[in-house]
């Protein structure tokens, strides 16, 4: 029989909570009038619910968590019924008995099953491998499949590559005949006569001198006026480092449109970076006149930009606010028929600005990122890579904010999820000492729920993914200046084992980022109770589920520190990686701020 749990609560409210607020929220949760839960604040030790699962507990401890109110779960005493009071000898049956994996016969708990024979372990174990072997079967046949695509693409571009050479010939044969008829001085052809084979072969040379000079000429025009100016802004800025772009005029030859051709970029790139070295390649050319510009990604046409909407993009380079060019970018773009790619978003300023981040994601997916990942060639790049990518510095006058004149120069983004190291920013988009206006706007979204308590004030931001698992989003002020972040695990696991895994993972992830940590208990713990220390760590679990023991590893930067926690109590496990600012001007103002709170308490 599993173990049941009942839910107690004395009134009891967590700190910085109002008594009559919390007295209206559990009312709410039991929908009747306030005077109807006065007696759960009485003192008194009441039991709310009993008979209930470990699930069904902490669900009932989480909801009162979230009224304010603390309450707490202990195991419920099994009442055996009075009919059964002449067996009060008897057994757990479930202590003694089990079911055999293969046949399903119940039986006294044995290695062996009495009905057909098998030993339990090795027969688990067989399943485990032929499970394993069944993955690895489905991978394989997936990898195959990926590359079976890979190979469907690299002869499509290959075709094409043979189309465009074919065409580029015979508009230099094009061209060749043209000049052919406007050399006047050269009287060659005249004396050219089919009939004659030997003044033929004499002037073959010159013929194919002039083609070869011709099609130098064209490259050398294509490369002076444009690859060599794009050469130079990516040999320039060592944050271009990875991007390869070739722009010419369209076929080479029609100088009225430009081609803007990406042909890769590296994993350590983001969308930023993309983005720069095209509104830099702008800004060198903006004193030239396109009727339009065309963005392929390995020579096949994604997007059109108008020709004096790329030219204005140029002369603003220096001056026009980035953010405001990043969100009206996407407007501007058209299909390759010439239609509009994008809608024009119109309404508040955080619902415009969300939906042009989103256009503006959705524009470098469609350019390049979706075709790099199908071809594996930018494993990095996941469904995070979004708005952040900009980093924003922004006053705390909320109207200055929505008339978006303020200077927010871009800046490259590490691309590996939400947990990366960014030398510009200290957690995510954001740097220490920011105001909560800045962070909102840095996050292109509203928080969920606000916290404001004296000098603190703590923002809850809808749940993000960083990697399988799902975060809350926290981010932590003193005095209206950004102090603090966390991600802290939503996802909720019934064996608390479990929670190791998560751990494992983030701290590989974190090592990865930061390099070997500066501090770890993560190892041992840190263990309060020792109850069951000694008993593996495969019961270690429990032990956090309890509050005995505490997981803490420690990376630090010049200017944050990250712990990677696992805690727990009364039940609940609390897994988050907490990031904290080292500024000696910060600190201050926290700890003056934890003051004066404490002071007003009294």
């Amino acid at each position: 029989m599993d173990t049941l749990y009942k839910v107690l609560f004395k009134g009891e409210i967590k700190p910085g909570s109002d008594i009559n607020q919390v007295k209206q929220k559990v009312a709410a949760l039991y929908k009747v009038p306030i005077n109807k839960v006065e007696a759960l604040f009485s003192g008194n030790l009441i039991t709310v619910k009993e008979n209930i699962p470990h699930s069904v507990a902490l669900n009932y401890k989480k909801a009162f968590h979230e009224a304010g109110a603390i309450c707490i779960i202990e195991p419920q005493e099994q009442q055996i019924p009075n009919e059964l009071s002449s067996k009060d000898q008897a057994k757990d049956k479930s202590s003694t008995t089990m079911i055999c994996p293969k046949c399903q016969y119940e039986q006294p708990k044995s290695e062996i099953c009495k009905r057909c024979g098998i030993v339990v372990e090795k027969y688990l174990l067989v399943q485990r491998k032929k499970a394993e072997k069944l993955r690895k079967q489905q991978e394989e046949t997936s990898r195959q499949e990926l590359l079976e695509q890979q190979r469907q693409l690299e002869q499509q571009r290959q075709k094409e590559t043979t189309r465009a050479n074919e065409f580029i010939a015979q508009k230099s044969m094009d061209i060749f005949v043209k000049v052919k008829n406007n050399v006047k001085n050269l009287r060659l052809f005249r004396q050219v006569e089919y009939s004659n084979k030997a003044t033929l072969q004499r002037l073959l040379p010159i013929i194919v001198g002039i083609i070869l000079l011709v099609i130098i000429g064209i490259y050398s025009v294509n490369y002076l006026q444009l690859q060599g100016q794009m050469n130079d802004i990516l040999e320039s800025d060592q944050r271009n480092n990875g991007i390869r772009v070739s722009v010419h005029y369209k076929n080479y030859i029609n100088p009225s449109i430009l081609t803007y051709n990406l042909k890769s970029i590296s994993g350590t790139n983001s969308t930023a970076d993309v983005f720069r070295v095209f509104l830099q390649f702008a800004d060198r050319l903006k004193s030239k006149k396109f009727d339009a510009i065309l963005l392929s990604f390995r020579g096949k046409v994604k997007f059109k930009l108008n020709g004096n909407y790329f030219q204005i993009l140029g002369k603003e380079y220096t001056s026009q606010n980035p953010l405001y060019t990043i969100r009206t970018f996407p407007e501007n773009l058209m299909n390759p028929d010439g239609s509009s790619a994008y809608s024009k978003w119109t309404g508040g300023i955080f619902a415009v600005v969300e939906k042009q981040m989103q256009d503006f994601q959705d524009f470098h997916y469609k350019w390049y990122a979706t075709d790099m990942i199908k071809l594996g060639l930018l494993e990095n790049l996941t469904e995070e890579m979004d708005t952040d990518q900009k980093q924003v510095q922004l006053s705390t006058n909320q109207e200055q904010i929505q008339s978006s004149k303020q200077n927010i120069p871009a800046s490259p983004r590490n691309t590996n999820e939400n947990i990366s190291e960014n030398k510009n920013f200290d957690f995510r988009q954001t740097q220490w000492g920011m105001s909560p206006s800045d962070v909102i706007v840095a996050e292109g979204n509203q928080p969920g729920e606000i916290d404001q308590k004296e000098l603190f004030t703590i923002f809850y931001f809808p749940a993000t993914e960083v990697l399988e698992y799902k975060m809350t989003l926290v981010y932590q002020f003193a005095q209206d200046r950004l102090i603090a972040g966390r991600y802290a695990l939503e996802d909720r696991y019934s064996n608390p084992q479990d929670y190791f895994t998560v751990q494992s993972t983030l701290h590989e992830l974190l090592t990865s980022k930061y390099g070997e940590p500066t501090r770890e208990n993560g190892i041992e713990g840190i263990w309060e109770n020792d109850l069951y220390k000694t008993r593996g760590s495969k019961n270690w679990g429990m032990a956090v589920s309890l509050g005995h023991v505490d997981f803490v590893t420690v990376w630090e930067t010049d200017t944050t520190t990250i712990a990677l926690i696992l805690t727990g109590n009364n039940g609940d496990v609390l897994c988050m990686v907490q990031y904290e600012t080292k500024d000696e001007a910060l600190k201050k103002l926290e700890k003056e701020s934890r003051e004066k709170t404490a002071s007003t308490n009294l």
